[in-house]
């Protein structure tokens, strides 16, 4: 076929993305695809994952490019970011109407379809396509081929997770229109590709009407195994006391991530035990929530828990020493719908997870043994969990299936089925166009 030039489109900063481009570029240059590939990311991607940029300039043929939207496009996105109200109302204009023209994520959208445009890009990914899918529901014309990934589906986590979950009447609502929406962007017209992450709705979308379009993307995960001198070398910088076992909390720090229920589970330990853990926070975090959360870890400094702050951005190739160096990692998200990278750094690194029971990562936990879940909004039940994986002689984890989920979700096989299935669908649109 004909050299094709697919545009990927992020400017979330969403966590899995810089993931993402890490496993594309490895295979990329590692495969010498009939194509070239153009990311239109964020000025703070370029500034923070130097060592993806360089990672472009080998690949074959110079076929990948990075480019940045300008001042005033990345003012104009900021000035409509997070307007939650506006979006709300707007997307039951959606519902109702079949209109678009009014909802907060419009501006975003214009922006990705005047890339394709301007780029002249055969196809164009919104690598985080959530939150526009009311627009393509509206069926807005895309004058490129379009492809997105969807990261969070909960629609189906009732039938899911049977009787640990029993949704509200709001959250059935939110479920029967988050079905609606999916199988009305299906019907775009110039949808091809529309990939899930999470590997459980796959089966609940067979049923909507242009399934074929759908394709699953094993989450994928790079994990560079760390030297015992390299583990020894972080814990000397970070300063972890001898003889305390490490809590890790990885990530951007939100209310979403659950530190507040840790800390409350951490209060109620005993004396003893307290002053046997270190509690590792790492990660980036906005001052508001900082000045929230910091006067709570000062309460447990003074209990006798050992509490280090590493408030900043952890470049990948150190993230997976940190998975190596902690004890226990947790995962206590709240609501949190989708999957999680933070499951498969922990099962890369042999360590435990304390997770939340809700959602996909819930399930992904108990079906590969990969920890405990509790429920979330009872800190009696979060440090009963937390003593178990702190004093138990045996881990939680099971071996062998751990062993599977990570042979399961290797980049490479994510990398691949990604390009194979968006060159497949140029094709076959391709041929469609001249028949």
């Amino acid at each position: 076929m004909n050299t094709a030039h697919i545009m990927l489109f992020d400017l979330t900063n969403h966590a899995h993305f810089s993931m993402f481009v890490r496993c594309w570029l490895q295979t990329w240059n590692a495969i010498a695809y009939p194509a070239s590939l153009t990311f239109v990311v964020t000025p703070y991607f370029m500034r923070t994952q130097r060592d993806l940029i360089a990672l472009a300039e080998h690949a074959p043929n110079q076929s990948v490019r990075f480019v940045t939207p300008t001042q005033d496009e990345m003012k104009l996105l900021r000035a409509v970011e997070g307007d939650a109200a506006r979006q709300k109302a707007s997307f039951a204009d959606v519902l109702r109407e079949g209109s678009a023209s009014a909802y907060g994520g419009v501006a975003l959208w214009k922006l990705f379809t005047d890339y394709a445009e301007r780029l002249n890009a055969d196809l164009s990914v919104m690598c985080h396509i959530d939150h526009h899918l009311p627009v393509m529901m509206a069926d807005v014309p895309s004058p490129r081929a379009l492809a997105g990934i969807y990261f969070a589906p909960s629609f189906h986590y009732e039938a899911l997770l049977g009787a640990t979950y029993e949704p509200d009447m709001e959250a059935r609502a939110a479920a029967l229109r988050q079905k609606l929406v999916i199988a009305r962007a299906l019907q775009h017209s110039s949808l091809k590709r529309l990939f899930f992450v999470d590997p459980y709705v796959i089966n609940f979308c067979k049923g909507f009407p242009n399934a074929h379009r759908i394709a699953y993307l094993t989450e994928p995960f790079v994990h560079t195994p760390s030297t015992d001198s390299q583990v020894r070398a972080l814990r000397r910088s970070l300063g972890v006391e001898a003889g305390r076992r490490t809590l890790l909390i990885a990530g951007h720090l939100t209310p979403r991530k659950g530190v507040e229920i840790l800390i409350e589970a951490c209060d109620q330990l005993p004396r003893q035990t307290q002053h046997k853990v270190c509690l590792l926070l790492t990660g980036t975090i906005d001052a508001t929530y900082q000045q929230r959360i910091d006067p709570l870890l000062d309460n447990l400094t003074r209990n006798g828990i050992q509490v280090i702050r590493r408030y900043e951005f952890i470049p990948d190739a150190l993230f997976s020493t940190y998975f190596e160096l902690a004890d226990v990692v947790v995962a206590l998200y709240r609501q949190h719908a989708g999957t999680s990278n933070i499951c498969l750094l922990a099962a890369a690194a042999q360590r435990p997870l304390l997770c939340a029971d809700y959602g996909a990562m819930g399930r992904t936990v108990r079906d590969y043994g990969l920890g405990l879940t509790v429920t979330v909004d009872n800190p009696t039940a979060v440090g009963d969990a937390l003593m178990c994986l702190l004093t138990s002689a045996e881990s939680p984890v099971d071996a062998a299936r751990r062993l599977a989920y990570v042979r399961d979700h290797q980049p490479e096989t994510f990398a691949q089925t990604f390009f194979d299935s968006l060159l497949t669908a140029l094709s076959e649109s391709r041929f469609q166009s001249a028949e």
